[in-house]
């Protein structure tokens, strides 16, 4: 089964678990025809494209890399931290900030170049930018989320218990009063 991770002109992204397929022509139609096929070693776990300079990235989880495609054709791969679950593009400046959740960090990727490597809180998640200011804003599993802003860690906003609430089979926090039993009253 195929599914769908990006489009890109006339260039179909699909994912097949461990590999890129690339398709031209027709999407649309009932058998679309795959032009090339790039396999991965790994999952497949996050696309992003840049419209300006017509590359492509895809995240190969288990691959500890970042293929890089141009016009359809792969280019490089780069070697990110480990697992690297999500990314997001910066259109100001081009630069593709890569989520490696097992290595606690942020690889920031400009062109085909790792430019940097940031240190983050435990186990990142996701990764979103805003393309208004550039700040980078770093989902940190329980710990919290982590605020940058080009090359640096500029803020770490915890987060509580509160925000993500209580699941139903978590004990309460504090004991709760036991029931009362009604008593009998006497009749007389």
């Amino acid at each position: 089964m195929h599914r769908l991770l990006a489009r890109v002109g006339s260039v179909v992204i699909l994912g097949l678990f461990s590999a890129v397929a690339l398709q031209s022509g027709n999407p649309a139609a009932a058998s679309p025809e795959v032009s090339d096929t790039y396999k991965s070693s790994g999952t497949l776990t996050s696309v992003a494209h840049d419209p300006a300079t017509g590359l492509l990235y895809a995240a190969d989880l288990n691959g500890d890399t970042l293929s890089v495609f141009r016009n359809g054709v792969l280019t490089t791969k780069v070697v990110v931290g480990q697992y690297p679950a999500a990314m997001a593009l910066d259109p100001r400046t081009h630069s593709v900030y890569v989520i490696n959740s097992v290595s606690d960090s942020v690889s920031v990727i400009n062109g085909t170049t790792v430019t940097t490597t940031i240190p983050v809180e435990y186990q990142p998640m996701d990764v979103a930018v805003d393309p208004a200011t550039g700040k980078v804003y770093v989902a940190n599993g329980l710990t919290g989320v982590t605020v940058i802003e080009g090359i640096r860690v500029t803020a770490t906003i915890p987060v509580t218990a509160a925000i993500y609430g209580r699941s139903p089979w978590t004990p309460p926090l504090t004991p709760s009063p036991r029931p009362t039993t009604p008593t009998a009253k006497s009749l007389s």
